[in-house]
């Protein structure tokens, strides 16, 4: 063999050697060890029992020595609370929840109560995975003012301004039915966000003022002076097919109007609760009202005084045929949602 080829030669198996030694090395390099952290989310119901925050989001922040939401890694909760992170290394983390019962994100019509984990969780990884559960708390609700439109309050009731909605699944759940009543006939809050237990609500619809948009079929006819309709001849009335799920026979009947009366408030979530007794179809049962209140703003009104206009947006759930004896082959066993948007105001 020539003397050029001998060293060409002797160099490339060199290369090859040098190129066989770096892949060994590199694949004798352990990767390093990764760990879990896991655990439940959970956020009391209105009786204060812990239950699972099914939908909440976890954040997850990387070598952490102090609260941050400059968050790395971020998961939802299943269906029973649990979460996971995989294959993390050894290090100081951070863990922060945020949580909407309706898993939405809305700041003022109540279509779901916010709660989070408060300052959150610090804690490290060693050489073992690590169980981190999260016990949410009320995320609150900054109110620094009193309304007052009880009798000899500061506050003006808004009634023609306010409105009562319902909806429940139709149909088995194959559809939402929805309406509203137009008949509110009382309606009286004192809430003092300073001295909650001071607080109280008085509210009286009038059910035969249903409006489903169906008058004849499920609401009640009227004559053009607002009078109910009598047939001439039986003289009875025509209130609708849902008078009678109410279980109102006549206008004169006592169960006319549903009532709900409350007196003290709780802190919850990103508003208040308000427990109290609603009657409903002659039975009286403890119901818990969910509401927040709107600050509102400051503007003229139409004779040019400067007023201010604030509401408070609250939501009640109940049981109509287990707890009211609603018997309905719509409603079934469903429950209904009430909606309240109840709107103040005062000269400012």
């Amino acid at each position: 063999m020539k003397p050029l080829k001998k060293i060409a030669f002797f160099l490339s198996a060199l290369l090859i050697s040098f190129t066989l030694v770096q892949c060994s090395d590199d694949e004798g390099e352990a990767a390093p060890d990764t760990y879990m952290v896991s655990g439940s989310v959970t956020y009391p119901d209105y009786s204060g029992t812990s239950a699972a925050a099914a939908g909440a989001v976890v954040y997850l922040v990387k070598d952490a020595t102090a609260a941050s939401m400059s968050y790395d890694l971020s998961t939802v909760a299943n269906t029973s609370g649990a979460y996971k992170f995989e294959g993390l290394e050894t290090g100081d983390y951070y863990i922060f929840v945020n949580y909407n019962t309706a898993n939405t994100n809305s700041a003022s019509r109540v279509e779901g109560i916010n709660f989070d984990s408060g300052e959150g969780y610090l804690f490290s990884i060693a050489d073992a995975d690590v169980v981190q559960d999260a016990a949410l708390v009320s995320a609150g609700q900054a109110t620094n003012f009193t309304v007052n439109t009880t009798e000899g309050g500061d506050w003006n009731s808004d009634v023609s301004h306010s409105n009562v909605n319902f909806e429940f699944p139709y149909d088995n759940g194959n559809a939402t039915y929805t309406g509203r009543f137009t008949g509110i006939e009382t309606m009286e809050i004192n809430f003092d966000p300073a001295n909650l237990a001071s607080g109280s609500i008085n509210v009286s619809i009038d059910l035969l003022s249903v409006n489903t948009s169906s008058p004849g079929g499920r609401d009640a006819l009227y004559n053009a002076d607002g009078s109910f309709w009598q047939d001439e001849t039986t003289g009875e009335y025509d209130l609708g097919c849902i008078s009678g799920t109410y279980g109102i026979d006549s206008p004169d009947d006592a169960d006319r109007y549903a009532t709900f009366t409350a007196t003290g408030f709780e802190a919850y979530g990103d508003g208040y609760i308000a427990t109290g007794t609603f009657t409903f179809r002659g039975t009286s049962n403890t119901e818990t009202v969910f509401f927040r209140l709107i600050e509102g703003f400051e503007g003229e009104n139409r004779q040019g005084v400067l007023t201010r206009y604030s509401s408070f947006e609250a939501k009640l759930v109940f049981a109509a045929q287990a707890d009211y004896g609603v018997e309905s082959g719509h409603v079934l066993d469903s429950d209904v949602t009430i909606y309240v948007s109840y709107q103040v105001n005062k000269p400012a």
